[in-house]
């Protein structure tokens, strides 16, 4: 399933590095390796991971190796969403904040999108047929959330923005509580052109009067 899942998500290998994420004890400043392959990334992640260690993966690719900066992406395949549950939370529960974001999807139009249940949250994928440069994406991430935003969907706003976004992989493990749990994909992700989610998101936006710059 996880290389499914980079393959989805993630440009394809010739166009740039992807990166792993490292967190000693979960804290502080995270410790980056750069692989050229999904599949020595997914080495990486389940090594990591079965070894008791926390481990994301970043969202995008990276020209060269040695900086997760935003400057240094070099291609994006998928917009993503990250949304926080929990008693204190906007959704109490896991079906709640991911019917939230579905009644949003279908309202659009979208297609299926990934769903992986990170241990205390929900993280979604939207991902594309082809990889698209980072200012590009860019602008359909400002469309993406705006829309969002109408709909009432809540979610981490910075990260849906972020190209240097990191989340937890599926596959990996969840080390926040006392008994480890298992980052699961439970839906797989449909691809579509990025130009089709524009022309979607865009007549949405029209529909419902959001401005976008």
């Amino acid at each position: 399933m996880i290389l499914d899942f980079l393959g989805s998500i993630l440009p394809p290998e010739p166009l740039g590095y992807r990166v792993a994420a490292a967190f000693t004890n979960g804290v502080g400043a995270p410790r980056h390796a750069f692989f050229k392959t999904n599949q020595e990334l997914a080495n990486a992640i389940l090594k990591v991971s079965s070894a008791g260690g926390t481990i994301y993966h970043a969202c995008a690719a990276y020209a060269e190796p040695g900086s997760r900066k935003g400057s240094n992406v070099s291609a994006v395949k998928s917009l993503w969403v990250d949304i926080d549950v929990g008693e204190k939370k906007p959704y109490k529960s896991k079906t709640e904040a991911a019917v939230a974001y579905e009644t949003f999807r279908l309202a659009v139009g979208l297609p299926a999108s990934w769903l992986v249940v990170s241990g205390s949250g929900l993280h979604i994928y939207q991902p594309f047929t082809k990889a698209i440069p980072p200012d590009k994406w860019a602008v359909l991430a400002d469309l993406f959330c705006a829309c969002m935003k109408h709909a009432g969907v809540q979610y981490d706003t910075s990260r849906s923005k972020d190209r240097a976004s990191i989340l937890r992989p599926p596959g990996s493990y969840n080390y926040k509580t006392s008994t480890p749990v298992l980052v699961e994909a439970k839906r797989k992700g449909e691809a579509i052109s990025a130009a089709d989610i524009w022309r979607m998101l865009k007549a949405y936006a029209d529909a419902n009067n959001i401005g976008v710059a």
